[in-house]
């Protein structure tokens, strides 16, 4: 499963500011609006709660049948540190779903910003608050 981050300093705190192994390259995707909300329509929470589903079981069977994964994980701000109950929304593709979203043929624009996050990076670390929650 590929993971689609949409929210900025969500990604910056998985990625370590872009210093995590693999993670050294920041691109900043524009999707088509219409094609991202079919997408969206797709999608199985990533854990089971019965106001969407009705059961466990029901979950489960969507989550297996689904190429697209929703998760809401904690919000970070640029130093790394939780923001109290406030989520990002992270998006799982995987299947036909994920083929063509690397196809990018959604895609309207893509930019390499990782020299920016690096600048950034450099202006956070200059202020000594460090990185990732421990």
């Amino acid at each position: 499963m590929t993971w689609v981050k949409p929210n900025f300093l969500w990604m910056m705190y998985r990625s370590d500011w872009g210093t995590a192994k693999n993670q050294n390259t920041i691109l900043a995707i524009w999707l088509k609006r219409s094609v991202w909300e079919d997408v969206i329509l797709q999608q199985a929470v990533h854990s089971s709660h019965q106001s969407f589903y009705g059961s466990e079981s029901q979950w489960k069977q969507k989550k297996e049948e689904s190429n697209v994964r929703l998760q809401w994980d904690p919000s970070h701000d640029p130093i790394g540190k939780k923001i109290g109950n406030r989520r990002a929304i992270q998006i799982g593709v995987k299947g036909e779903i994920a083929k063509r979203y690397a196809s990018g043929e959604w895609f309207l624009d893509v930019q390499d910003i990782t020299e920016a996050v690096v600048k950034q990076r450099a202006v956070k670390d200059k202020e000594g608050e460090g990185g990732k929650d421990k």
